[in-house]
Order: structure tokens, then C-alpha cells, then sequence
């Protein structure tokens, strides 16, 4: 279940950083720290508590979530179905579905 569990966050991650490198209105900084790889897996880390903690039933509202400076694109990267799709994969081999939206 672990390899399962670390190729969905992996597929994950890969999808997050192409998606943050092609959108345009992604603020350049962000492209700039995404070529150091400590910082590269930082943000993607950020990225997938943003969708894991937007997708909770516990955590919904503003104030759940931290923010970043300079905002991250909400429809590129921080809406997107298809990874909230893989979130959801996730959540159901780990057979916490019922904690989630």
C-alpha cells in the first residue's frame, strides 16, 4: 500500500509543477524557486495540503488553509479537478473517503 500511496503523491507532484510551470498567470518567483529542488518539493508539498485540506470536512473555510505572497492561480493550480481527482484516489486506498467533500 505504501509504493500505491508514494506513486499517487508522485503523480501528484509532477502534475502540480507542470500545471504551476505553464500557467500564465503564475507569478514568475514561483518559477524561479521551482528550478532549486529543496524549494521545488517545498511548494509542491504546499500544494498537496492546500488540495488535502480544502478537500477535509473539517477543515472548510477562508481560514484553514494558509496563504502565500504572491498568490498562487486559483483555476490553474489551486481548483483543478483532475488533481483534486487524484486526492480522492488517494483518500479511497486509504479508506478515509468519508472525511472528505
Amino acid at each position: 500500500m505504501w509504493t500505491q500511496c508514494q506513486s499517487h503523491i508522485e503523480k501528484f507532484f509532477i502534475q502540480i509543477t507542470a500545471l504551476l510551470q505553464a500557467s500564465p498567470e503564475a507569478d514568475n518567483s514561483y518559477l524561479v524557486l521551482m528550478e532549486d529542488d529543496f524549494l521545488r518539493i517545498f511548494i509542491q508539498r504546499y500544494l498537496f495540503m492546500c488540495y488535502v485540506l480544502s478537500g477535509h470536512k473539517e477543515f472548510q473555510g477562508d481560514g484553514c488553509c494558509p496563504r502565500c505572497v504572491p498568490p498562487l492561480p486559483q483555476t490553474d493550480v489551486l481548483q483543478n479537478p483532475s488533481l483534486f481527482g487524484l486526492i480522492l484516489d488517494l483518500a479511497g486506498m486509504l479508506k478515509v473517503t468519508s472525511t472528505f467533500c
